[in-house]
């Protein structure tokens, strides 16, 4: 249900680009950034006068649905800045959403696991140790996890 919630969104935001249709904060970061391959925060800071908060989340969310990818970064006055591009491909952004998810999950298990372990039996620990150092195991059955 979420997938298709999901996939509207960047289909929204993918249709609002093409039509120019620039009215959410995202839509102009993405616009930007389609416009300006190999761009950085600091450059979106300058050229769209919003605050770091903003842009970041907005960055967030479009990573989130696979719309855009860090292609590398760059220095600017002491700083390391990202480098974004736009994935106008929706092979593409299905895939780099699912690996973000993934990644998500990873750093919430590990999250979890530094902050909470007390709360856990040392099997479910041993579990969810092995599937933050094996990733593919999330693609298999993860009932296991949960069951007492």
């Amino acid at each position: 249900m979420s997938e298709t919630k999901s996939t509207s969104k960047s289909e929204t935001w993918i249709k609002q680009l093409n039509e120019g249709f620039l009215k959410s904060k995202t839509i102009v970061v993405l616009d930007y950034i389609s416009k300006h391959p190999h761009t950085n925060l600091y450059d979106l800071r300058i050229a769209l006068s919003m605050s770091h908060q903003t842009i970041t989340s907005r960055i967030s969310n479009l990573m989130d649905e696979g719309v855009i990818k860090i292609i590398g970064s760059t220095t600017i006055k002491d700083n390391e800045y990202s480098i974004y591009k736009f994935v106008p491909t929706e092979t593409e952004q299905t895939l780099l959403k699912s690996k973000r998810a993934e990644e998500k999950f990873l750093n919430w298990v590990k999250q979890g696991l530094n902050d909470h372990s007390y709360f856990l039996s040392n099997s479910i620990k041993q579990e969810l140790k092995a599937v933050t150092e094996k990733p593919k195991v999330i693609a298999g059955d993860l009932s296991t996890l949960f069951n007492a």
